[in-house]
C-alpha cells in the first residue's frame, strides 16, 4: 500500500467519505476549493421533518452544493459547490436560526498552508479566507513534517476544529491530509521513456548451397536409326566376301 492509502487509512474523526476526494482536490486540472466540506452535531433534530428543515435552510446558503442531515447521528454534512468556499459563521447561524444549533466541535477538509502565527505557534490558514487556527501537536502533524520538511506548499487537510477548548483558544487537530503538486510540476508531462533498440535479423549459420547443376546429356534423335543402318552394311559385306571365313 501507498504512502496516500496509509494516510487515508490511518485517519479518524473527519467527516465520512471526505478524505476519499482528497486525491482529487490535490490533482491537477481539479478546481481549487478552500472550505470545501464540513461537518457538525446540531441539537433539536428529533424527527424526519426536523431533517428536512435543517437541510433546506442551509442549502438555500450561495455556495452550498448539497447538505445531508442524519437523525439517527444528529449530524449535519454540508458540501461546497466546485471553486467556491464555505462560509462557517454563515452555515452555523442559518443552522440556529431554523432552530437546530451547533451544539459541538465541527469536522473539516480545507485547503490551505501552514504558517508561524503569533507567539511562534504553527497555524493552518485557509487559502483565501481569514481563516487560521492554531495546530496541536498529533501523528498526522508529525508524519506531514517527515514527508515535508519545512511544511512548505499547500495541503488538503481534514482537521476538527475545537472552538472551545480549556485553553481559550481555537485549534484544530489533524485527522488526514494530501499535499497539493505545485503548479510548474503539475504541467510538466511525464518523461518518455526510451524505446528499446529494434532486433536486427541474425544471419542462418548455415547457408544454403545452390544445387549443383547436373551436366544435361544430349541424347541424338537418330542414334538409334544409325546403329541398325552399321548391322545391315555390314551383313551385306559379309554376303559379298565368301571367302572369309
Amino acid at each position: 500500500m501507498g504512502a496516500t492509502g496509509r494516510r487515508i487509512s490511518q485517519s479518524r474523526g473527519v467527516i465520512p467519505g471526505c478524505l476519499v476526494i482528497l486525491g482529487c482536490l490535490a490533482a491537477p486540472g481539479v478546481a481549487r476549493a478552500e472550505v470545501r466540506r464540513l461537518a457538525f452535531p446540531v441539537s433539536g433534530m428529533h424527527s424526519p421533518l426536523a431533517t428536512r428543515g435543517v437541510e433546506e435552510a442551509i442549502r438555500q446558503l450561495p455556495g452550498v452544493a448539497s447538505v445531508k442531515a442524519d437523525l439517527g447521528t444528529g449530524r449535519v454534512e454540508v458540501e461546497a459547490e466546485n471553486q467556491k468556499s464555505l462560509n462557517l459563521q454563515e452555515v452555523r447561524t442559518r443552522a440556529a436560526r431554523a432552530g437546530f444549533p451547533v451544539s459541538g466541535d465541527l469536522d473539516i477538509l480545507a485547503r490551505g498552508r501552514f504558517e508561524t502565527g503569533a507567539e511562534g505557534r504553527l497555524t493552518f490558514k485557509v487559502t483565501g479566507t481569514t481563516y487560521a487556527w492554531q495546530v496541536l501537536e498529533s501523528g498526522t502533524l508529525l508524519e506531514i513534517a517527515r514527508s515535508h520538511p519545512g511544511l512548505r506548499g499547500e495541503f488538503v487537510a481534514g482537521f476538527r476544529l475545537f472552538e472551545k477548548p480549556a485553553w481559550n483558544h481555537p485549534a484544530i487537530s489533524l485527522t488526514g491530509w494530501e499535499a497539493v503538486p505545485a503548479p510548474g510540476l503539475a504541467a510538466q508531462p511525464p518523461p518518455a521513456k526510451p524505446q528499446p533498440p529494434a532486433a536486427k535479423a541474425q544471419p542462418s549459420a548455415a547457408k544454403a548451397k545452390p544445387a549443383a547443376a547436373k551436366p544435361a546429356v544430349a541424347k541424338s534423335a537418330g542414334s538409334k536409326p544409325a546403329v541398325g543402318e552399321a548391322k545391315k552394311q555390314k551383313k551385306r559385306k559379309d554376303r559379298q566376301d565368301p571367302e572369309k571365313p
